[in-house]
């Protein structure tokens, strides 16, 4: 133990003198950087000086020439200014012209104001008005003459004052008339330098070898005497009066951009040296201070290090013992092989796994257990290993046990390297996955029979969808032209019970179809872009004609900034809205149902969360019955089901649909007052650019001033939300009488109101009667008039047109017709205000402007259906033909001229996506560019993307509805 404690103490003494000297060798570079630092940052004190004084030089400067030249221009622009100087009346000029100089003396210190002649004579010196005529021959006159533009430098005067002057040509009507002079002494801009940058500034001629400014500190003023020995002093630092001063000097460039002279800036020192020697002080001390701490410290870790390596030998036995113990008792087997990949190890347990003893494998190669196919492939991936010199991790490979069955390993290695960093082999551990593997390959061949069963029934899905849909289209196109004939009143109810239980049939069929596609995880959510004005268009198409035939209000408000064009499912979204607008119509007799859509948050830049709510005055749901409502084949009363109908599967559907896309769909209700279902989403804003959801005509209409005349509540809130959302300017009131007065004393004050809407029920007296007192005052009659009515009757437009209304429009009133209304009265569709008849704007004048007669081929090989969709059409006013299959349909495409296609998908000897490439390929531009609809039965997950693949521009699934296939048609042709 002594030996030990002699051997510990000389290791440790050879260890710490060198230490002991690098930290002397440390210290002392340390000293020297740290006086390095110190010097540094007094030079970069200094140059900060300058920096600052140069920076705070230029600024004033140019500050000042900027306000001197806009004087100037407002002197040379002052009319009187330019007709005195025609008459040539000095003193009137003077007089014109002293009190601006007065100003601006007190707020920028001008003190020199010329008139100066084309000569160089002085006509007229505001500052001195008896000292005229005199010849200035200066260097920023002459300037000014040869650039003819304004010259601007410091110029020094006869008497040693340093003058800033500004000299600009005096030009009006069209002619050089002289020159304005304007300037001032620069000795305050000295002095306030010198206070903004803690320095004393002298201001030294060469030719004087004298300061001729100088800032006005004590300091300074003590300083004149010495001002010949600073300035020929060649060091940066001079020390005078026990104080330590900085000197720079910066070249004095006159107007002539001569150096002149010289600023010589004197900063004081003595105190940020003082702190600088002892930031330098307290450096070292702690740089000592450390250094002791670490040579202790050393010290005792080093004694301690003999000890300490000891106790890691013993645990470093222990560990490898335990690790013995460990191989030899776990199920996995551990290896080594040398670089040619013959075992040179493995632990015992290797025989549990392969049956083979530990030495029965070493000497031998992995590839001794395995297959031929199995060695070609591992074989391969070893060579990587080796080349690469990287471990690898769960390579599965499959050997051959002793008594040969199959055994399946995981294999784990890392590389063994030389000293010379070459690999000598790897070791590893490999574990018997046999079990689990057997399992994997059962699971997949589970799999793969799950998925042929789950192709299986989409394509049963599809079969049947197309099967159903196709006898479904002539039941119901063929129910609507019934209906259009003569019947009598048993006949047309019959056809009626007919169309709605057709209706019915479709609605279950879409629905058992759609939750099939969910629940078999078929349905995807696609991301295009997509126009939220004509997806709202189409609903409000759907819901109307419900609307007024039950008597209830409806209405849509997009709320303001929304943008138009969004990234999202259009499709899904539609089929929500569908759902949850069907329901509130389904379960309200009276009242009102809205749908509302506002922005709910920015979540970014180009993304957008929209809520959309549905809000009815129905029967309301019970609160313990609401959070059925969304479970599939569940409503939240089952008698409901009996007395409304439904297969209780749409609510499920649209909560379904609503998590896919990313959002949250919700309800709340009160019993007997009516339910609100809300969901929010997530929209992404395209890239193009961002177009606010408002007409293109918008501006044209804005600056009108629009009087609402409501009779109640609800029809006001509603008129009232569509004028917000496009950002009108508007007032209401229920009162006739006190619509009248608003009118007038609008009017008195020249604030009149441009347009009235009026309501044909309004309290006090009757929409036309307060028409007929509008257009007989006249304060008022220049007002337009828009009467809206839920008791429309024949001859009431004439009437109405008599009295001077300009509109009539029905409710309720779409916010799309309403704001056309509003774009036709206004001027902004003179075609119609300036028609000879001067016709009535309705809501069908409106629909003229955007329908037109157009020719179309129908391409459908069901005898039926061609003659329910020629009758439909025909009935649209628009021109048909018909093609039996696809090959007639490219034929006639190439021989004649069509507006539009309307293709079926599945038709004998050429089939729609066929006919379609071939049409795309006719030599005739115009004609393979024309716009192809698929209109077809298939209704799957992906046929709508097979048909725009195919090159169709649209789709639309049968059985056809009339509205949606007229909406589709006239987008199309429009485009």
């Amino acid at each position: 133990m002594p030996s030990n404690n002699k051997n510990q103490i000389k290791i440790t003494q050879k260890v710490l003198i060198p230490i002991a000297l690098s930290f002397i060798i440390f210290f002392l570079l340390s000293f020297k950087l740290i006086i390095s630092h110190s010097n540094k940052e007094k030079k970069e004190n200094a140059l900060n000086i300058i920096h600052t004084f140069d920076n705070i030089y230029k600024r004033i400067i140019d500050t000042r020439l900027k306000i001197l030249l806009s004087f100037i221009d407002f002197i040379g622009s002052n009319k009187k200014n330019q007709r005195l100087w025609s008459e040539k009346s000095r003193i009137e000029l003077y007089k014109n012209n002293i009190n601006t100089l007065k100003k601006m003396n007190k707020t920028i210190n001008l003190t020199h104001f010329y008139f100066i002649k084309k000569n160089k004579e002085c006509f007229l010196r505001i500052h001195k008005k008896d000292r005229f005529g005199d010849i200035i021959d200066r260097i920023t006159l002459t300037k000014a003459i040869n650039s003819k533009s304004y010259s601007s430098g410091i110029e020094i005067g006869p008497l040693g004052n340093m003058t800033f002057r500004v000299v600009s040509p005096w030009i009006y009507d069209g002619k050089h008339q002289g020159f304005i002079e304007l300037g001032f002494e620069i000795d305050k801009i000295v002095t306030s330098i010198s206070e903004m940058t803690n320095s004393d500034l002298f201001v030294v001629l060469d030719k004087k070898k004298d300061f001729i400014h100088t800032s006005s500190t004590s300091i300074s003023k003590n300083l004149k005497n010495k001002i010949k020995e600073i300035q020929k002093n060649t060091e940066k630092e001079i020390i005078i009066e026990d104080k330590t001063f900085y000197i720079n000097k910066i070249p004095f460039i006159d107007a002539s951009n001569k150096k002149i002279g010289s600023f010589i800036i004197l900063k004081d020192i003595t105190s940020e040296i003082a702190e600088i020697n002892n930031w330098v002080l307290y450096k070292i001390s702690i740089t000592l201070l450390i250094g002791l701490f670490l040579i202790i410290t050393l010290w005792f870790y080093f004694k301690k290090l003999e000890s300490i390596f000891n106790k890691n030998q013993e645990e470093l036995i222990e560990s490898e013992n335990r690790f013995k113990d460990i191989a030899q008792n776990m199920a996995d087997w551990i290896w080594e092989v040398d670089k040619n990949g013959v075992y040179t190890y493995v632990s015992e347990n290797a025989q549990n796994v392969l049956g083979y003893s530990k030495n029965e494998i070493i000497g031998k190669t992995p590839f001794d257990f395995m297959h031929k196919n199995e060695i070609d492939k591992i074989g391969k991936l070893f060579e990587q290993f080796i080349k690469t010199k990287k471990p690898f991790k769960d390579m599965i490979n499959w050997n051959i046990h002793k008594d040969g069955k199959p055994v399946c390993l995981l294999t784990s290695g890392t590389p063994i390297f030389d000293k010379n960093n070459q690999i000598n082999g790897y070791r590893g551990i490999d574990t018997d996955i046999t079990v689990q593997k057997k399992l994997e390959i059962e699971l997949i061949y589970s799999k793969d029979k799950a998925e042929e069963a789950n192709i299986a029934k989409s394509e049963f899905l599809a079969n049947m969808s197309h099967e159903i849909r196709t006898p479904m289209n002539g039941v119901m196109g063929m129910t609507e032209l019934l209906l259009d004939t003569k019947l009598d009143p048993e006949q047309k109810d019959y056809a009626l019970t007919v169309k709605r239980s057709a209706e019915n049939l479709l609605s279950i069929i879409n629905d058992i179809l759609d939750f099939s596609k969910i629940e078999a995880g078929r349905l995807d959510i696609e991301y295009i872009e997509f126009n939220l004005t004509n997806l709202i268009n189409d609903i409000e198409r759907v819901f109307s004609p419900k609307a007024i035939e039950k008597k209830l209000d409806f209405t849509i408000i997009i709320g303001k900034n929304i943008p138009e064009k969004l990234i999202g499912d259009p499709g899904r979204i539609k089929q929500i809205l569908l759902n949850l607008l069907g329901n509130a119509f389904k379960f309200t007799k009276t009242g009102k149902i809205s749908l509302d859509i506002i922005i709910e948050k920015q979540t970014s830049d180009n993304e957008l969360l929209l809520k959309f709510s549905v809000i009815d005055t129905g029967i309301g749901i019970k609160k313990e019955n609401i959070s059925k409502l969304f479970a599939p084949f569940t409503q939240a009363d089952a008698s409901t089901t009996r007395k409304f109908g439904g297969t209780g599967l749409g609510l499920a559907i649209s909560k379904q649909l609503t998590d896919l896309m990313g959002g949250t769909l919700n309800a709340k209700s009160v019993i007997y007052e009516g339910s609100t279902f809300y969901f929010t989403l997530t929209f992404i804003i395209p890239k193009t650019k961002k177009v606010i959801m408002v007409h293109k005509n918008i501006q044209n209409i804005k600056n009108n001033t629009i009087l609402i005349i409501a009779n109640d509540d609800t029809n006001m809130i509603i008129l009232e939300k569509m004028l917000s959302s496009w950002g009108f300017n508007f007032k209401s009131t229920e009162s006739a009488e006190s619509a009248f007065a608003l009118l007038k004393e609008a009017k008195e004050q020249n604030n009149p109101f441009h347009i009235a809407i009026i309501d044909m029920n309004v309290p006090g007296m009757t929409g036309e009667d307060l028409g007929i007192k509008i257009k007989n005052d006249i304060k008022t009659k220049e007002t337009t008039l828009i009467m809206i009515t839920s008791t429309a009757k024949r001859g009431d437009g004439a009437r109405l047109l008599k009295i001077g209304f300009e509109a009539y429009l029905p409710k309720p009133v779409r916010q799309s017709e309403l704001y056309d209304c509003l774009i036709m009265i206004t001027n902004t569709n003179k075609q119609i205000k300036t028609d000879k008849n001067n016709k009535l704007i309705t809501k069908y004048t409106i629909a003229e402007l955007r329908e037109t007669t157009k020719n179309i081929l129908l391409v459908e090989d069901n005898v039926i259906n061609q003659k329910f969709a020629l009758k439909l059409l025909t009935k649209m006013e628009f021109k048909i033909d018909i093609a039996a299959n696809g090959k007639e349909g490219v034929d006639a495409v190439n021989n004649s001229d069509y507006d539009l296609v309307l293709m079926d998908v599945q038709m004998p000897i050429m089939n729609g996506y066929e006919a379609t490439k071939g049409i795309r390929n006719l030599k005739d531009k115009k004609k393979s560019s024309i716009p192809i609809i698929a209109m077809t039965a298939n209704a799957m997950d992906g046929d709508r993307e097979k048909c725009l693949e195919a090159g169709m521009d649209d789709y639309i699934s049968k059985p056809i509805k009339p509205l949606v296939l007229k909406e589709v048609i006239l987008r199309n042709i429009k485009r």
